[in-house]
């Protein structure tokens, strides 16, 4: 996917040995969605060129949703076609080292947590044409506002503290041109209702409502009208430079957060082989929580990457959530800043009773600098180890850029406690804030906000 910043991708194809920065150039990205009420799927082609003189061993790196299922996967090197076939992971392994020591081309796609995908591609010849094509699907996010959804293209992998999924990275090289990166969405919402607000909350992208791809360019304005639909929409982005933020598209339709069922049989039907069925839920909780009993722990990221203007709305936001808090008489709540390491800004790290006079010495020792590396597992272990296990209710809010390969493990640490509270007739949430465009999208066990920086 195009890559960020000035410097360096964080995915697209590189060589496992005699690395070089400019072997293996990003000619173009597509990226081609299909939206149908909460469901999406996804297809992003990708055009590399192998500029050396050698035969080398290459592998192909990306990022989907953590929620996603990779469903389709094909590529090209020079003239050889390849389309995936599902196996078990060791069956594949054992059928791809069987290929690379015979000597035929393979490939092989490896997951390498919620977020990132591997492919290992084999042996590309000097100056092939290299054409990776990848096909997910997956259940739509939803926005902070009722009844509106977000849809976030990544632009890449965001340099994070942490073992990353490859030690290489690629760069760049390749000029920019026409065809750089192309964005088209076609959007369709079921049930009758129309979709509203459709807004690109990234670029500047062109949005047309009544239609959901682009046969609308080659008919007339009267043959417009006929075939409008408002339930459509279609959006296309096309650049000459590579993309430096993730594409982030806002829309809200009415009464998009109630549960639905999706069903979809597998066409064509494969002679000899039953009729499977595909499910797709999404299911909306109807609980309304009393104010009982709680404790509200602060968990503000203070790490070198959320200097200056981040670490100051991290501060704004937990001074405006302590005045905002649904509480009874013996709530508590603590505030814990955290790098590798967390640990409280109240004197002894014991919660404090929830009153004003509490809350306006707790703000005083908030920080105003922020320095080090990250660890969202450590820092959340900590607090769940620290919290106050009387308490009926407890909620964790973290406020983080983001910028940690450990999410996958802090995730397991979440379910792990979630599950032993529910076991004692406790309730524990934990709820995240990210700042930026770079937070880790695998998220799907916290409940989620994002605000842009």
């Amino acid at each position: 996917m195009a890559y960020v910043g000035p410097a360096q991708r964080r995915q697209g194809v590189y060589c496992h040995e005699h690395w070089t920065p400019v072997g293996y150039p990003l000619l173009s990205s597509n990226y081609n969605y299909t939206v149908k009420d909460a469901f999406v799927e996804a297809t992003l082609t990708e055009t590399y060129q192998a500029q050396t003189n050698v035969e080398r061993q290459v592998s192909y790196i990306f990022e989907v949703p953590p929620e996603a299922s990779v469903v389709r996967f094909s590529a090209q090197v020079g003239n050889t076609k390849v389309e995936a076939i599902v196996d078990e992971k060791a069956e594949a392994d054992r059928k791809y080292q069987q290929a690379q020591t015979a000597g035929v081309q393979a490939w092989k796609l490896d997951k390498v947590n919620d977020e990132v995908f591997q492919i290992s591609l084999g042996n590309v010849s000097p100056k092939s044409t290299i054409i990776v094509r990848v096909t997910y699907v997956h259940v739509i996010s939803s926005d902070t506002i009722e009844d509106s959804i977000r849809l976030t293209i990544p632009a890449g992998l965001a340099a994070r503290p942490g073992v990353a999924p490859a030690s290489q990275t690629t760069v760049p090289t390749a000029p920019t041109g026409a065809n750089a990166i192309t964005i088209t969405v076609g959007i369709e919402a079921e049930g009758g209702a129309e979709i509203l607000n459709l807004n690109s909350l990234s670029h500047h992208a062109n949005i047309t409502i009544g239609f959901s791809d682009d046969s609308f360019k080659a008919l007339s304005p009267a043959q417009q009208h006929q075939v409008f639909d408002p339930r459509k929409a279609y959006v296309e982005l096309t650049s000459t430079q590579f993309l430096r933020n993730h594409f982030v598209l806002v829309w809200t339709v009415p009464w998009i957060d109630q549960a639905r069922c999706v069903v979809e049989r597998l066409s064509p039907q494969i002679t000899g082989k039953p009729q499977t069925l595909a499910f797709a839920l999404t299911l909306v909780s109807n609980l309304r929580l009393l104010p009982e009993e709680h404790e509200y722990i602060f968990l503000v990221d203070y790490s070198g990457s959320m200097s200056g203007s981040r670490i100051q709305t991290a501060n704004y936001i937990v001074k405006t959530m302590l005045t905002q808090l649904p509480t009874e008489k013996k709530s508590i709540f603590n505030i814990y800043y955290f790098n590798t390491s967390a640990s409280s800004v109240i004197p002894g790290g014991r919660s404090l009773g929830y009153d004003t006079n509490n809350v306006s010495t707790a703000v005083s020792q908030l920080k105003a600098s922020a320095s080090g590396g990250t660890d969202i597992n450590a820092a959340l272990t900590t607090v769940l180890k620290q919290r106050n296990p009387s308490q009926p209710r407890c909620s964790i809010i973290v406020i983080t850029d983001g910028l940690d390969w450990g999410v996958t493990a802090a995730m397991q640490t979440v379910q792990r406690n979630v599950t032993a509270a529910a076991a004692q007739a406790k309730l524990l949430r934990v709820f995240v804030m990210g700042l930026g465009d770079d937070v880790s999208r695998a998220s799907r066990s916290f409940k989620s906000t994002t605000i842009g920086i």
